[in-house]
């Protein structure tokens, strides 16, 4: 199964996590059904969750909508001015987007890790920046390896 998004005319944002897909809205209205792998005939839709401006809704990846919420539109959708903005987000999630831009992939070596909130906002192309000031800011270490670069508990 799977998240349908349907386009309202609109201007919204998509965010594909390791986990999740997150939906922003910022004009007009987004439509999200939940797909349960049923057939559906003509003239029938599945059950539908809208979104209107300035509100968020999170799924998981099966499509079960998981949160409704007011959007952060300034963080969700920097990505758009070349930004990633994150506010209490799961490291993971932060990692899986910058390696989207990043050559050299970047591993969470400490499990635990991977839910730790980060706040932070820089250019999709200052990764190396990002890197270099997050020991500073939280209990974190990075380790350069040849094939990857990892981050590890201090």
């Amino acid at each position: 199964s799977h998240t349908e998004i349907r386009v309202l005319g609109t201007a919204f944002g998509v965010r594909l996590g390791p986990k999740d897909v997150s939906v922003s809205v910022s004009r007009g209205i987004v439509a999200i059904s939940e797909d349960s792998g049923e057939k559906v005939g003509p003239g029938q839709h599945r059950p539908l969750t809208t979104i209107a401006a300035g509100k968020r809704v999170v799924a998981d990846l099966q499509g079960n909508i998981l949160l409704e919420t007011e959007a952060g539109l300034d963080v969700e959708l920097a990505w758009m001015e070349g930004y990633l903005a994150y506010d209490g987000a799961p490291l993971s999630d932060v990692v899986a987007d910058i390696n989207r831009y990043r050559a050299k992939r970047i591993e969470i070596a400490d499990p635990a890790l991977a839910d730790l909130r980060i706040t932070v906002s820089f250019r999709s192309d200052q990764s190396e920046q990002f890197l270099a000031g997050l020991p500073a800011a939280y209990p974190v270490s990075i380790r350069e390896l040849p094939d990857r670069t990892t981050i590890i508990a201090k």
